[in-house]
């Protein structure tokens, strides 16, 4: 995780540097937010961040999807595959239900895909369902 994030910040040791800054915020009480671009070099990564935001105690996390403008642009071969896609957001659906059952009171966002909505909607529609039928 930490190889990857400072290639893509161009900058050895932003990693680390990065979480003396979040530890320093969570010690004075300042609510604290990672944001996180997800794409095929970093996909492997998403449980470590999860992670990383329940050891941390982390109150946010943000979800990015890759927009392909500014650097973003140079990147769009290592976007993620629908499938990709799809996967990302059954971990992520999955690890923020576990959030809940746990009571870590983490907020999960997805950003920069509109669909992300559509798509819980639909999964909670599914579940409820599935429910009411005592499946």
């Amino acid at each position: 995780m930490q190889e990857i994030n400072d290639w893509f910040r161009c900058s050895e040791g932003a990693f680390s540097k990065t979480l003396r800054g979040i530890r320093n915020c969570l010690d004075v009480g300042l609510k604290v937010g990672l944001r996180f671009t997800i794409t095929r070099d970093n996909l492997k990564d998403l449980p470590h961040i999860f992670d990383l935001v329940e050891k941390e105690s982390i109150q946010r996390l943000c979800l990015y999807h890759l927009v392909y403008t500014g650097r973003g642009s140079s990147l769009k071969k290592n976007d993620t595959t629908l499938q990709e896609k799809r996967e990302m957001l059954e971990f992520i659906w999955g690890k923020t239900l576990d959030f809940y059952r746990k009571r870590i009171r983490s907020e999960i966002l997805t950003v920069d895909n509109h669909a992300d909505g559509v798509w819980i909607y639909l999964q909670f529609k599914k579940r409820q369902a599935a429910k009411m039928q005592g499946i």
